[in-house]
């Protein structure tokens, strides 16, 4: 929309003279199916405010990957832990680390998966001792995006009723601004 003109990143929305070297019109777009419209969960809007406010505008992609790198060495710290509580080859590492989607997805196209990734893989880690801390990391996980949620069964085994109130209350309290600003359209 034209009205969001001024929210827009140059190194996403260039120049006319960037536009016209590409072979588009003026006011073009470097991000695929522009006309696709997407809704990232607020833990996913969170992140990428984040983001947006700490990598300098000039290493915008860069920036990106390389938070998407750091996360990806994050959960690869937090597996490595996982293993050796378990009493497990740390070399099983080599599952994760070596996968090539983890350096395509997490750092090449710098997908906010990671962050969930971290989140969740933290919330098997910390269930056996502070299961209510695990409800709040699988939250955390889900607000990021929705697929973790399906951890919950998983994951939580102990005290579900009370973990499942502080999941619900989370993404109450989580998707309260869209409800308030957009209304029944957030859904």
């Amino acid at each position: 929309a034209p009205q969001l003109g001024r929210l827009r990143d140059s190194w996403l929305w260039p120049s006319a003279s960037v536009c016209g070297s590409r072979g588009k019109p003026a006011g073009c777009t470097l991000l695929n199916r522009e006309n696709v419209h997407t809704i990232y969960p607020p833990g996913a809007q969170l992140y990428f405010r984040v983001v947006h406010l700490a990598v300098p505008e000039s290493a915008r992609d860069r920036g990106y990957e390389l938070v998407g790198l750091l996360l990806a060495a994050v959960v690869t710290a937090l597996i490595l832990s996982w293993l050796a509580r378990q009493g497990r080859d740390p070399r099983r590492i080599a599952l994760w680390t070596l996968c090539p989607l983890v350096a395509l997805e997490a750092v090449q196209n710098a997908h906010v998966d990671a962050l969930a990734v971290v989140a969740g893989i933290a919330a098997v880690i910390v269930e056996r001792r502070r299961v209510l801390w695990a409800a709040v990391l699988v939250a955390c996980a889900g607000l990021v995006k929705l697929y973790p949620l399906v951890l919950f069964p998983a994951v939580i085994q102990r005290r579900r009723f009370l973990a499942a109130t502080i999941v619900v209350a989370l993404f109450a309290v989580a998707y309260l601004p869209y409800v308030v600003n957009v209304g029944s359209g957030a859904t």
